[in-house]
């Protein structure tokens, strides 16, 4: 051991110098390491190290610095600087849209009620349906000597028992039910009576002249617009604008144009 210490002195000597001025080195950066100031401008980043990256890397120096073969340690010195923690908890940090999103399109609100339109013209009522009606016994003029005693002061000068009178007809009304209503409305006397073999009521006088007054064949007739139904007046059913005529014959209806009809049948 001593030849070997004698052989080799110059070299460890020279090898300890080496390894006092690396410990110098080493121990020399580390102070200035730590006193050096760092300010808020420094635009020099910090490596930050976890508690398990400084393990692993005291665990790497160990081996290298323990490898076998090898004299000295000749690992470069650990950073001094002071290894941080990452926070327990990230910030998120929200990132605000350029441009606002658009509203949906709706329609306008009115701020006031929409009048309503007018229509610019009235509907036109229905006119009102309407008959004329007359009494005429003018027959009588042509049969004086058939005439009663005491009948010849109740017909008119004219023959009208009843002028021509255009009045309102109600719906459903028959030519018996307007005879009835006018004759009331004006005053006039009209007598009738139901007869069960014609269905219909049957007219027996008008304004006091009665059938069988001017003869056998006179009595009561009625026409509507020129023409004589065969049929009795209450059931002749009317529509609106017919002209109603009720006339008297001597002669079963041969004088007013009626013909072999039944009297006011």
């Amino acid at each position: 051991m001593l030849s070997f210490l004698k052989k080799y002195k110059v070299i460890l000597i020279a090898a300890a110098a080496v390894v006092a001025a690396l410990v110098f080195a080493f121990m020399m950066g580390g102070s200035l390491g730590d006193s050096a100031p760092v300010t808020a401008e420094s635009t020099t980043p910090t490596v930050v190290t976890t508690a398990a990256q400084s393990s692993t890397a005291a665990q790497t120096a160990s081996c290298e610095a323990t490898a076998p073969g090898t004299t000295a340690a000749t690992t470069a010195p650990m950073s001094t600087a002071t290894a941080t923690t990452a926070p327990s908890s990230v910030v998120a940090t929200t990132v605000q849209p350029t441009q606002k999103p658009s509203s949906p399109q709706t329609e306008p609100v009115p701020t006031s009620n929409p009048k309503k339109s007018e229509p610019t013209e009235k509907p036109t009522e229905a006119p009102d349906k309407t008959v004329t009606i007359s009494v005429n016994c003018s027959t009588v003029f042509d049969n004086m000597k058939k005439l009663k005693s005491g009948k010849a002061e109740i017909i008119p000068e004219d023959g009208y028992i009843l002028s021509p009178t255009t009045v309102k007809l109600t719906e459903g009304e028959s030519v018996f039910d307007v005879l009835l209503r006018v004759c009331t409305d004006k005053g006039v006397h009209m007598d009738y009576r139901w007869t069960p073999i014609y269905n219909s009521a049957y007219i027996m006088g008008i304004g006091n002249l009665y059938e069988f007054d001017c003869g056998g064949n006179s009595g009561w007739m009625y026409r509507v617009d020129g023409t004589f139904p065969n049929y009795g007046c209450s059931r002749c059913s009317l529509e609106g604008g017919e002209n109603i005529e009720f006339l008297y014959t001597c002669k079963l209806g041969y004088d007013i144009g009626g013909g072999a009809q039944q009297v006011d049948e």
